[in-house]
C-alpha cells in the first residue's frame, strides 16, 4: 500500500485514471517516451533538483528516480516538502508554507545557469 494514497488531493484512483487519458488506446506505459523516468540515464546529465511532495501518492517515485541518476553520477538534491500535497508549488495561494520550497528551487535554477556574459 502507497503511503498517501488516499485522501490527500491526489488519490491512487486519480493517477491511474490520469495514466489513462495519458496513454489512449493500449499505448504502452513502459515506454520512456511515455514516462520519462524509465529513459536510460545517461552519464554526464545536468544537475537535477527534485521537490518532492511528502504527503503524495508518488512521492516514492520521486526517490527512485533520483536514484537512477546517483548511479551514473549525476548531482542530484531531493528536497522533501514536509506536509505538503501533490502539485503544493501551484496552490501557494492556499499553502503559504509552499513559498518557502518555492525559493530553494529557485535558487537552485539560479545555481545552475552559466554565469552570464557583460
Amino acid at each position: 500500500m502507497r503511503a498517501y494514497s488516499s485522501g490527500y488531493h491526489l488519490d491512487w484512483e486519480e493517477v491511474e485514471h490520469y495514466r489513462d487519458m495519458y496513454l489512449p488506446n493500449g499505448a504502452d506505459g513502459v515506454d520512456p517516451y511515455n514516462s520519462p523516468a524509465l529513459f536510460p540515464t545517461i552519464p554526464g546529465m545536468p544537475p537535477h533538483y527534485i521537490l518532492a511532495a511528502q504527503c503524495d501518492g508518488v512521492f516514492d517515485e520521486a526517490f527512485a528516480f533520483a536514484e537512477q541518476l546517483k548511479k551514473v553520477g549525476t548531482k542530484c538534491d531531493v528536497v522533501v516538502g514536509e506536509g505538503m500535497i501533490h502539485a503544493f508549488t501551484l496552490l501557494t495561494h492556499l499553502i503559504p508554507a509552499a513559498n518557502t520550497y518555492l525559493d530553494g528551487l529557485h535558487e537552485a535554477i539560479r545555481k545552475a545557469q552559466p554565469p552570464s556574459r557583460g
